[in-house]
């Protein structure tokens, strides 16, 4: 549940300033995959001596760098995704939906052909010790972390000038430019937040499953898609943009 709901505003923070980001689960599993590729092993597991063979014939070795590391740039990564979606909705002009609806194939796609459909099936002991924590043996870490994500929302569009430059955009764009708000930039701005948040959760179906796998976010683990939206319109933001709800998502 923890990471539906973080998957839940992604799409959240997109439908505040109006636009969809079909693309959530596609970038939720480039980032894990790209986090799988950083933290494994620089050299799998092998069956004998003799032979040297892989013990696993679909997995992928990987860069065997430390994890928190690997979170920060896998979140970077992430945000520089948000930037092509973004960029491409202010420079083309078309509405998030189409092009995310292109860059969700485009992000899939590359990945499949840069991985040949393989996994990254052995993280380190402490990333997956990690993920199997628990606080007073009742939270888990993802718990924790979906918590800190949503506290850290709901203050950011109550207290901060970006928030509420951003919902100001939702609401009504013209407006928002001439009253001096940088209208591109926020758009911009804010899929980044998206798909930052997207490359989050995806970091924890990792930590959860103990693999990042290719379908992950499109399909193994489930497509995230329809949940995103379902978390965010029962959670009650408007599709026009101008309001959202994050207590209204996590509940």
């Amino acid at each position: 549940v923890s990471i539906l709901i973080v998957v839940g505003l992604s799409q959240t923070v997109v439908m505040g300033i109006g636009d969809i980001n079909l693309s959530v689960g596609a970038i939720g599993g480039v980032v894990a995959m790209f986090f799988g590729w950083l933290v494994g092993p620089t050299q799998l597991p092998t069956e004998g001596l003799a032979t040297g063979a892989p013990a696993d014939v679909t997995a992928l070795p990987g860069l065997g760098i430390n994890w928190p590391v690997a979170v920060v740039l896998a979140l970077l990564f992430a945000a520089v995704l948000g930037f092509i979606n973004g960029w491409i909705i202010v420079k083309s002009g078309l509405s998030g939906f189409i092009v995310t609806l292109g860059t969700m194939g485009v992000f899939s796609g590359a990945m499949y052909i840069i991985t040949k459909v393989k996994a990254f099936r052995y993280m380190p002991e402490s990333f997956l010790e990690f993920g199997k924590m628990k606080f007073f043996n009742l939270f888990s870490p993802l718990v924790i972390i979906m918590l800190v994500v949503v506290v850290a929302l709901f203050f950011f569009y109550r207290g901060t000038t970006p928030g509420r430059q951003m919902l100001a955009t939702g609401a009504n764009r013209r407006a928002a430019q001439a009253s001096g708000i940088q209208v591109n930039r926020i758009v911009i701005t804010t899929h980044m937040l998206s798909a930052a948040l997207a490359g989050l959760a995806g970091m924890m179906l990792v930590a959860r499953i103990g693999s990042a796998i290719p379908t992950l976010g499109t399909g193994g683990g489930g497509d995230w898609l329809l949940p995103s939206f379902a978390a965010s319109a029962i959670g009650g933001p408007l599709f026009s943009g101008g309001w959202v709800r994050i207590l209204g998502t996590f509940f």
